[in-house]
């Protein structure tokens, strides 16, 4: 019964060091793939089953196989970060480091090896985290050094490198990075953000970036005047932005009374035409002009469309004056209150 019991104890401890040695693994290669260059758009998401997971992780982990048969590398990497994405082995940390290896990326080679070499020694595979940590001190005496160096840190400092948060433990110290050009950036409440960009060079060198003092990013509190007791405004100052145009646009076409007022006068002039031509031919039986036919609706056809010609020439004319839209012109300068 005791072996029983000392066999389950000891099988819950190896299970929690595995999946502290993978939590582990997982923050190092997060930085890695952050800092690290060259990344593709082949990084979908995980999904929510394991068994899904599994699949994706073990079809992409093939496909950068055989990239790699095909002397591949470059686009072998972000196929090799895919899978471990998916779900999180050694072997694929120990291939992903030799990816980085032979895409000149030592920095990131060196801490996947080291995380790889953490997971095997993890999961019961010492041989191969004697390997992976043989890799890793081989590689080590080529690595390029960046030191971000912080006097006096405003309140509230945050640092960046190349978009990864870096912590507070590790300004001032020497921190392991791939050659090429890096970004560093400095941010702090109510201070304007700094960004440095520094090229490290492949020589086993050590870059050392000064963090410079941060401005502020907000104007001075005015005194409290005397009588007023409210804080000065600037307005109408030389810093005031000039007056605002706040015409609308000019109109693409002409107003649009004016093809309202050709159509009336065009059905004005059509109901008069009509209209006399009714009143002239109105005759009676012995050929003599008379208004018991069409007369009396002829003149009515000539009243209506003299009275439309009219609206439509009046519409015609009152289109050419004043806007488009008939709204108003103006200028107006914009209020600056700074506090």
């Amino acid at each position: 019964m005791s072996a029983r019991v000392r066999h389950s104890r000891t099988s819950r401890k190896s299970r929690a060091a595995r999946a502290l040695a993978f939590a582990r693994c997982g923050a190092i290669l997060a930085l890695v793939t952050t800092c690290a260059r060259g990344a593709s758009a082949d990084t979908a998401a995980p999904a929510s089953s394991p068994e899904a997971n599994a699949r994706n992780a073990q079809r992409a982990f093939d496909e950068a196989k055989d990239l790699i048969l095909r002397g591949q590398w470059a686009e072998a990497c972000p196929k090799l970060e895919a899978s471990h994405r998916f779900e999180a082995r050694h072997t694929t940390l120990y291939r992903l480091a030799e990816c980085y290896e032979h895409t000149s990326r030592p920095a990131s080679a060196w801490s996947s090896y080291r995380a790889a070499a953490t997971a095997a020694s993890a999961g019961g595979e010492a041989r191969r985290a004697e390997v992976a940590t043989a890799r890793a001190k081989q590689i080590e005496p080529s690595l390029s050094y960046l030191i971000v160096a912080v006097k006096d840190p405003p309140t509230g400092l945050t640092i960046e490198t190349d978009g990864a948060p870096m912590a507070p433990s590790a300004w001032n110290g020497k921190v392991p990075v791939d050659p090429g050009e890096h970004t560093v950036t400095a941010r702090a409440p109510w201070k304007a953000p700094t960004i440095i960009k520094v090229d490290v060079p492949p020589d086993r060198s050590t870059v050392v970036v000064t963090v410079p003092h941060l401005e502020d990013d907000r104007p001075a509190a005015r005194e409290i005047g005397p009588t007023t007791g409210l804080l000065e405004q600037r307005i109408g100052r030389a810093d005031t932005p000039p007056p605002v145009d706040v015409r609308p646009p000019p109109s693409s076409g002409s107003s649009p009374l004016r093809p309202w007022g050709l159509t009336m006068v065009g059905v004005g002039v059509a109901t008069a035409a009509v209209g006399a031509v009714l009143f002239v031919t109105a005759e009676d039986g012995g050929g003599q002009t008379s208004c018991a036919g069409t007369c009396l609706p002829g003149a009515i056809m000539m009243g209506a469309g003299a009275v439309v010609l009219a609206v439509g020439a009046a519409l015609f004319i009152a289109s050419y004056g004043g806007s488009s839209d008939g709204s108003k012109t103006s200028r107006v300068s914009p209020l600056v209150v700074r506090f």
